[in-house]
Order: C-alpha cells, then structure tokens, then sequence
C-alpha cells in the first residue's frame, strides 16, 4: 500500500495567487520563464499523436542518453514522458496532467522506492475520488484514491522481481474515472483530466536520493551545520559555517550546488566544497543571486558519499542591527549529481 506523506509546498506562492483549481495555469512557479499555453480551460492545439509539441519531437527524433533516477515536470522531463501526457502547467508548482493513461520512463538503479508528487485539482463537488494505478514492467506497483484536490507525496515499494534494464524501466499511471472540464461548465476545456502530476522519483530504503531539494526530500541526507527551512523565492536553508549531508551518487560524476549568499554588505560568500577529506573545488556566491556551481567528482565504487559546505566568511545578521544571532555561511537551495 502506498504511504502518503504531506507535501511541502515545492516552491512559495506568490502573494494573493489563489490556489482553487479554477487557477491552475495562472502562472508562476520556478519555471515562470516558459509560460503555459492558453488559460487551463480553453482548447489547445495538439500535433502528432495528441501530444504536446517537445515531448512528440522527443519521441520521433529518439533518445540516446542516460535516463535519471527523477523527473521534475518542467525541468528535465521532455525525453522522460511518452504517450499521455499534456501541456506544462504552473499553480504553485510545474505540472502536467495525465490523461486517463500516462506512461513514463526512469532509471531506478538499486533503489527499491518509487515516489510520486500529485494531486487530482478537482472541484470539490466531485466527491468521489479517482483510482490512480501505479505500475513498472506492466506490473502493478500500487493504488492510491487520494483524499482531497491538494498535492500529496506517495511512496511505493519496488518488487525486487521488477526487472530493471540498463537504461530503466518503462512506468504508467492509470486513472478512472478521468474528468473533463467542460462537462463541469469549465470553459470550452475538452480534455480528458486524470491527476496532475510534479515529481515522479525513485530512493533507496535509507531515503536517500542523488537529488536533494529544500522542502521537499532533505531531512534524511542533512547533517550537522544546517538551519530551519526558510523561503524567499524557493525553499532553502542556511548552512553555519561547516554543513554536512549524504547524498547518492548512482553513477553520477558531477555534483550541482545551488545557493547564494544573502549577505548585506557587497562581500559575497567565498567558501570550499569537501568529499570527505578532499576539496571538490572553491565556492564563490554573489549576494542576491541564485547560482549554480558544479564539481567533478572522483572515480570510485561509492554509492553513497558525505560531503561538508565549508564557508569561510559567515556573518551574524545581529552585525547589522537585526535580531538574528545566527552565524550564517550560504542559502542553499538544491543539491543534486549527474
């Protein structure tokens, strides 16, 4: 059975953006930059098979890369997706609706959890919830009929006899009954809605994944040196001086820091990422901007690596005359390896 967990909000709402289902594509959310078609329930245009127009592109020109081990809609999930899916759509979060089947590719490796962010944004006059099935391999992993239109987080447990091939396993999410818009006097919406979906995830019995974002999956892989979760544009929280987390490599030979400095002098923050005894590289974080700094790492058998965020120059914000007495090193918002 799936276990469902509250979901933190994936990124704050911006203020007096209304979250009832009849706002759905009202825009915002990390990907703000790449808007949505038309409003969510107006008809769209269509090419190919139905599909929208990257993920069709996708599919004839082929994929010959690696697939990962998730999929954040809006993000990385173009050659992820296949038959069933619909256009990119913000609320407080990137998401797309499936249709009444929506089928999906991913590379668990040895991780024996599959994770799903949903939920059905479905009017609450529909009381009957759908059935949504889960299945890897045309196996069935799990059912869940969630109890409210709000986003929640699901987790199931990956059979051990689900054979998974060197570049993943093919996934589907079923749902019954779908709902279309139109017929509830939503707009001209003709579509065929199962559930809207965020994130589609695999981890390993220890809850550790080799991509960790603040406010959704970080409690398991953080360490000593780390502050309450915090939000300005997106979720983060603010290392000490020295930071430590965990985080699964699968294969991966390059690990992403995302974090800024949030300083109030001109300064910056200047500082050294470790993999255990040996520095990774320099960190070097401007005050207000959101920056991406990449290390490579060692070859080496290991699955799982801890790694420290040393600042150099942390500052206490009471300095300048406000109440916080924290020592305060970087903001990091994600960590994740490729």
């Amino acid at each position: 059975m799936p276990t469902p967990i509250e979901s933190t909000t994936y990124l704050p709402k911006s203020p007096g953006q209304s979250s009832e289902v009849t706002q759905a594509c009202s825009g915002g959310g990390r990907n703000a930059q790449r808007p949505a078609p038309d409003s969510c329930f107006r008809p769209r245009r269509f090419i190919g098979n139905g599909q929208p127009p990257l993920i069709f592109e996708a599919r004839q020109s082929g994929y010959r890369g690696e697939y990962a081990d998730r999929i954040v809609i809006g993000e990385d999930d173009t050659f992820h997706l296949h038959d069933g899916w619909h256009y990119l759509e913000f609320s407080d979060r990137a998401f797309r609706w499936t249709d009444r089947a929506a089928e999906f590719t991913l590379n668990p490796g040895m991780q024996r959890e599959l994770w799903l962010e949903l939920a059905t944004l479905r009017p609450d006059s529909l009381s009957d919830p759908p059935e949504v099935r889960i299945w890897l391999a045309d196996k069935l992993v799990g059912t869940l009929r969630p109890a409210d239109s709000e986003w929640h987080t699901f987790r199931f447990d990956i059979d051990p006899q689900i054979e998974i091939g060197s570049r993943g396993v093919r996934g589907r999410i079923e749902v019954d009954p779908t709902v279309r818009p139109i017929d509830l006097g939503e707009g001209r919406d003709t579509r065929d809605l199962g559930v809207a979906i965020s994130r589609i995830w695999t981890a390993s019995d220890d809850g550790l994944v080799s991509s960790i974002e603040m406010g959704v999956n970080e409690d398991a892989h953080l360490g000593d040196g780390w502050f309450p979760l915090e939000e300005s544009d997106r979720a983060f929280r603010w290392t000490g001086p020295d930071a430590r987390f965990r985080i699964r490599l699968n294969g991966g030979r390059r690990l992403h820091l995302e974090a800024t400095s949030f300083r109030p002098d001109p300064q910056g923050s200047d500082g050294v990422l470790w993999l255990g005894p040996t520095p990774l590289g320099p960190i070097r974080l401007d005050n207000n901007a959101w920056q991406v700094t990449t290390f490579d790492l060692p070859g080496g058998d290991e699955q799982i690596v801890e790694c420290r965020i040393q600042v150099r120059n942390p500052f206490r914000p009471s300095d300048r005359r406000s109440a916080d007495d924290r020592l305060l090193g970087a903001a990091v918002s994600r960590l994740w390896i490729e």
